[in-house]
């Protein structure tokens, strides 16, 4: 292949663009660093020149935000994507990835937490309802993440390094982007229970003696306490904690940090929900309003000068900042960043109550009248915490919201504008969109919906979005994935292939079906083996999770379930299929009293994957020989769907070259192949029992995730020293 020149135009490879010039360095990427790996010299350690300096570019995408919400454990981050061409193709094609990994560092260097990604086309440019242009396009993706926890004396807030890549998945927390940029941030992490040797601990340091659990108690060191939830600060509490400004810092953070905050809270921060109630009433008695000014006065407290502050306010944010919106288009969330900047302000520490942080979100549906939908709250707990960084703790917020009447074909873009509104303490307006909160603020962004089945609004359609952990139109006629498919959960950035190879998955042991939520309406799920002429109905019971992360149980009333709104079954979990057999088989769901039905067909695979290894019956299994001998064998490694085998030597890696093959992405004949060991010399191989090892995996997906089945087999051998 010969180099590109510069020059070069990408209209004929990005397919849309309006006359952008997309430069060579951008639609031929991978082929340059086929070429040269250091081709944008974006490598610190080389020994290849780099041809063209090009790092940390963010013409065509950049990532604005990042925030983590405690009680959902989920790190999620924005994208916006800020051009109409230059991602490789229509919304009629595969597009191109942004692909964020996240790092975390808890004070001991960075570690991999994994990695997101987000779908992106060519989009024409357009203007919304209100005549303005829709680019930058605003992109959300999440991931689960595993937090290392303390308890809430010991607040956790660990640095979160993001790297934002397009078409390449960063591989280490230095990474150099081509396409994309770094963002740093602090998070905070909701504390676990208390376990009952720190509690032993703690007061062993109170009373300055030396305690220890008996033995028979030992095991239960680290059982947590349950603890019931704290209550909120009464007025005199708080006016009393924040009247000289200061949150005394315990534990760990009290060494980390020189002193607490000296930022003395107003009283219209900290009495507010007492001054929102009183002169948001519609009536008041005086002797009850009396009382209330009395209480105020008895705590040090001037009741007329906070109803002057707080009437003065709008749309405060020296405490908390909405900074980013997006839209998710894997999960079909809308989600916010803010920022909470003080030390002080919140309704109490991590083992206090704390105080609500509420996220309003609305869309703009219509393409004529421009009014705003009301899609939702979400809300965040939030707390005083002394030892906050200079830049503040960033969190998120996440709502689930259906999309299904909002969908339009590939050819026709949907793109709407997104607002959300940051209020706290109280919620925002469920009818207003326009409305300014006291403490906080509103944001607008443009985002583009995902393109679908086209269902007209006031309409019950049914329809299955996701099977397997694959969304269904990554599902081919044959029932295994498409070349491009994707899981819709872990970020969406892994690939159906585990070799991302691109070749067909079929599905294996427990099959989740997935789809909108069908509120006010029941639904059944059946299947049946392709032939057969009668139905199985599912109707097990399943685990759902809430917005907030909690769990409850989907039950069936006969053949059909109730269905659930997605904040209460954010995953849109509609059944489960637990399978047994190699067939092709159909999935069908109907609604009660709405005609039709919406089908497709899944190819299943539980067959392990055959693994058998031998030596040479000439010497046999298990047999013994000199360092120096050359060994051989046979094996089988066999499955209709392989994903790949692996041979090696235990306790002690054989050499490099010395053992053939050490695996492949083929299966072998049905009699199987021929494997040879070069012992070499006790400096190669040094006398041992050793194990020849073979692991054959599948690709069918297991379990609707990325998880594989395997089946190992070995055999065993010694190795004397030469004589």
């Amino acid at each position: 292949m010969s180099t590109p020149t510069h020059q070069e135009s990408a209209a004929d490879v990005v397919g849309s663009g309006e006359g952008l010039h997309v430069p060579v360095e951008r639609f031929q990427m991978k082929q340059l660093l086929a070429i040269n790996p250091n081709y944008f010299g974006t490598l610190t350690e080389s020994q290849l020149s780099p041809v063209v300096k090009l790092a940390g570019n963010t013409t065509y995408e950049e990532l604005t935000c990042v925030g983590y919400n405690p009680a959902t454990t989920v790190l999620e981050a924005t994208v916006a994507v800020k051009q109409n061409g230059g991602y490789s193709g229509t919304l009629c094609g595969p597009g191109s990835y942004e692909y964020v990994r996240f790092y975390l560092d808890y004070g001991a260097g960075w570690e991999d937490a994994g990695v997101a990604s987000i779908n992106v086309h060519d989009i024409a440019d357009g203007t919304d309802c209100a005549g303005q242009p829709w680019f930058p396009l605003s992109y959300a993706a999440s991931l689960q993440l595993s937090p290392h926890t303390s308890p809430c004396s010991w607040p956790r807030l660990p640095k979160v390094r993001a790297i934002l890549s397009w078409q390449t998945i960063p591989n280490d927390p230095d990474f150099t982007p081509v396409w994309g940029n770094v963002v740093e941030t602090t998070i905070q992490i909701k504390p676990r229970s208390w376990f009952l040797v720190e509690v032993v601990d703690q007061l062993a340091e109170l009373n300055q003696v030396k305690l220890t659990l008996p033995d028979d108690l030992a095991y239960a060191e680290k059982i947590p306490l349950p603890q019931p939830d704290p209550g909120p600060l009464s007025l005199a509490e708080l006016a009393k904690v924040y009247a000289g400004g200061q949150v005394k810092a315990t534990g760990d953070a009290a060494a980390k940090t020189e002193a607490a905050h000296e930022v003395a809270v107003p009283s219209h921060r900290f009495g507010f929900s007492e001054l929102l109630q009183y002169t948001q009433a519609s009536s008041t008695s005086a002797k009850t309003f009396e009382a209330k000014v009395g209480q105020w006065k008895q705590a040090g407290l001037d009741w007329s000068e906070a109803v002057k502050a707080l009437l003065d306010s709008d749309g405060d944010v020296d405490y908390e900042e909405l900074e980013c919106l997006g839209l998710n288009n894997t999960l079909d969330r809308v989600e916010a960043t803010f920022r909470v900047k003080r030390s002080t302000g919140y309704g109490g520490t991590l083992c206090q109550s704390g105080s609500t942080e509420y996220v309003a979100f609305w869309a703009v549906f219509d393409d004529d009248d421009c009014d705003w939908t009301y899609l939702g709250t979400a809300n965040v707990q939030v707390h005083d915490i002394a030892s906050i960084p200079d830049g503040g703790i960033s969190y998120a917020a996440a709502l689930p919201v259906d999309l299904t009447h909002q969908r339009r074909e590939c050819g026709s873009p949907r793109v709407v504008r997104l607002r959300a509104v940051l209020s706290w303490a109280t919620p925002p307006s469920t009818t207003d969109a326009d409305e300014v909160p006291y403490w906080g603020n509103r944001i607008d962004r443009h985002a583009q919906i995902a393109p679908g089945p086209v269902v007209p609004p006031g309409t019950v359609v049914p329809l299955i979005s996701i099977i397997g952990g694959i969304p269904v139109h990554q599902i081919d006629a044959n029932g295994v994935t498409t070349p491009t498919a994707h899981f819709s959960l872990l970020g969406g950035s892994t690939t159906a292939d585990p070799e991302a190879l691109g070749r067909p998955c079929p599905f294996a042991r427990v099959v989740a079906v997935q789809g909108p939520a069908y509120v006010g309406h029941s639904y059944r799920v059946q299947v049946r083996e392709v032939g057969s002429p009668s139905w199985q109905t599912l109707n097990q019971n399943f685990t759902v999770t809430d917005q907030f992360g909690n769990d409850s149980v989907q039950s069936a009333v006969g053949d059909y379930y109730p269905s659930l709104d997605d904040t209460v079954n954010q995953d849109n979990l509609l059944a489960v299929w637990s399978t047994a057999d190699d067939t092709l088989w159909e999935v069908k769901l109907d609604i009660a009293g709405i005609a039709g039905d919406d089908g497709h067909k899944v190819q299943l695979h539980n067959t392990a994957p055959v693994a058998e290894i031998h030596i040479n019956p000439l010497a046999g299994d298990c047999s013994k020989h000199t360092v120096g001998t050359v060994l051989d064998g046979t094996y089988v490694a066999r499955d209709d769907y392989l994903s790949s085998y692996s041979l090696g030597t235990l306790p002690f890696a054989a050499p490099a070259g010395q053992l053939t093959p050490t695996g492949a992405l083929v299966q072998t004949p049905l009699g199987g192949s021929v494997w040879t060991l070069d012992t070499g010399t006790p400096a190669d191989m040094q006398p041992c029992g050793y194990v020849l090892a073979l692991a054959v995996s599948s690709r069918a997906i297991y379990n609707s995730s990325p998880s594989y089945r395997s089946s190992p087999a070995s055999v065993g051998f010694c190795l004397d020293a030469p004589a």
